[in-house]
């Protein structure tokens, strides 16, 4: 059997160069998909979780080259630390991010409302879990939101948002 594939193997290369010397031409080179580049994490000792790889898959597909794996400054959105990753890179030529929990219990009634801010053009949001207040937070990006039983997003890009929605059976919080 084996060497029956290094028959076609060789068969296949010496064709490949009859064809060559044929029509004076060098054979073209095949092209295979590129491989997906990792993330840069940082830091670069940055724990991996195993739901990493399902928000990185949902990102790719969803056009985002996503340049960078890190730990969520977030990760108490939800009102006690969580286990959390930021993800960051570019779609469409963008610069967009999610920030995303791993939640190892259901988190119960998570409501997120927005506001005007305190400053003309910003923002403000408040989360809440079960009527108990989660966080705050005020900026001049629009924060758009998605949870369920495994998951809380956190995204200024909606294409982001709506993508891990998607991809992760997310639903948007109510207020």
């Amino acid at each position: 059997m084996r060497s029956g594939f290094i028959g076609a193997v060789l068969l296949t290369i010496i064709l490949f160069g009859c064809d060559a010397a044929g029509t004076g031409r060098a054979p073209s080179p095949s092209v295979s998909p590129s491989t997906a580049v990792m993330p840069s994490r940082e830091p670069a000792a940055l724990p991996r979780y195993p739901e990493e790889q399902a928000v990185l898959d949902v990102l790719t597909a969803s056009g985002m080259r996503v340049e960078l794996v890190g730990g969520s400054k977030f990760d108490t959105l939800l009102g006690v630390a969580r286990r959390a990753r930021v993800f960051i890179g570019t779609l469409a030529g963008s610069r967009v991010g999610a920030d995303v929990l791993f939640l190892d219990a259901p988190p119960g009634d998570v409501r997120v409302c927005t506001a005007a801010g305190s400053a003309s053009g910003f923002t403000k949001f408040t989360v809440t879990v079960n009527g108990q207040p989660g966080s705050t937070g005020e900026g001049s990006q629009s924060m758009n939101f998605a949870v369920s039983d495994r998951y809380f997003v956190m995204t200024s890009d909606v294409r982001v948002r709506d993508a891990l929605r998607v991809g992760l059976r997310l639903s948007e919080p109510r207020c």
